[in-house]
């Protein structure tokens, strides 16, 4: 009876050492990964009927990693609100995807957007430049629409538009609940039921799951599980704890997608009426498709060919998404096409009937 006794002592005290030992290697090794656990309320989209989901206007958003506030403007995108447009200045629209959108999960956050207005300030130019990307893979065809459906609001004169050829949406929808983000295949009804419950399971459990969660051994212990274990509930419950979000595709998938002679008509269709109403309309892609760059000459697109393929100091650690480096590299590139082929009407470019 001694000896078990003895034998579970130091069996306790040997799991609570590998407990103690992996709770400070975390806290050393690991500290600016798990510094900040999951706010409560970490939602920043909300359904739409037309472009499946925006982020939510006027709405301060608490990112999970950094603790940081990221502000939702009145429209729907990432960024400060736009002022009021004026004559003075000719206003220019970027849209595309999370490239353009920017990433808030990399430090420090920035979008070539607002290094192309630095650049325009820098030479004097009568120039806005304005973000309206909202993030998300796979769906050109929602960030085709937003155009119509909520970029002209701001009322630019020029709109660079970043959507693959042939146009294509997975119709995933980002909604939330009970202050939890949800992501779902659009018409998927029992998928949304099931997110919903395990939600609510979640709710019911949340002060056991902060106490827990204050602790670093539990985050790596859920950030592996999540990882190589792929069980459909195991890993919504694991995305839940490490991030307050689910993403659940599914097999019941609701995918639109057009031929590239759609496509085309549609760009050309909306490339007319934006030119009624005095808004030019260009096409870009980052990086560089050859796909695209062929479409673009054989269909007569207005396309501008950044020649931009992202060095590896250019991205973020095994990400595509550019840093620092990289955005300001592609607003340089886009700056010089502007300036160099006289895209912005005169009256607004700098006087340079002094220069030599």
């Amino acid at each position: 009876m001694k000896y078990l006794k003895r034998t579970l002592l130091i069996l306790a005290a040997f799991i609570a050492a590998l407990i103690l030992t992996g709770e400070f290697i975390g806290r050393v090794l690991m500290k600016e990964r798990f510094k900040y656990s999951p706010p409560y309320k970490t939602n920043m989209y909300q359904p739409d009927s037309v472009v499946n989901y925006t982020g939510i206007p006027n709405y301060d958003y608490v990112y999970y990693r950094d603790g940081k506030t990221y502000h939702i403007n009145n429209l729907g995108f990432l960024g400060p609100d736009f002022p009021e447009k004026t004559n003075d200045k000719f206003r220019i629209a970027m849209v595309g995807d999370s490239f353009t959108a920017g990433v808030i999960y990399f430090s420090p956050f920035t979008t070539f957007s607002h290094e192309m207005q630095l650049l325009f300030d820098q030479h004097n130019y009568s120039v806005e430049v304005l973000n309206c990307s909202t993030d998300g893979a796979n769906r050109s065809y929602d960030i085709f629409k937003s155009v119509e459906y909520q970029v002209i609001k701001s009322k630019p004169d020029m709109i660079l538009l970043d959507v693959g050829i042939p146009l294509r949406t997975e119709n995933i929808v980002r909604e939330a609940y009970n202050g939890y983000r949800m992501s779902y295949p659009l018409g998927n009804d029992s998928l949304r039921t099931m997110l919903m419950h395990t939600v609510d399971k979640a709710v019911r459990y949340k002060a056991v799951h902060d106490f827990f969660y204050k602790f670093y051994i539990v985050k790596i212990f859920f950030r592996m599980l999540h990882r190589y274990d792929k069980h459909l509930e195991w890993n919504v419950i694991n995305q839940l704890l490490l991030t307050r979000q689910i993403t659940v595709f599914g097999e019941d998938r609701n995918i639109i997608k057009f031929s590239v002679e759609e496509s085309v008509k549609m760009i050309r269709e909306l490339r007319d009426r934006l030119k009624q109403n005095g808004i030019e309309l260009f096409l870009y892609t980052i990086p560089d498709s050859p796909g695209m760059i062929q479409i673009a000459k054989s269909h007569e697109l207005p396309l501008i060919s950044l020649k931009v393929n992202l060095e590896e100091e250019e991205r973020f650690p095994k990400d595509a998404h550019p840093n620092v480096i990289g955005n300001q590299r592609i607003a340089r590139r886009f700056y010089e096409i502007i300036d160099n082929h006289d895209l912005v009407p005169e009256q607004y470019r700098p006087d340079r009937s002094g220069s030599n």
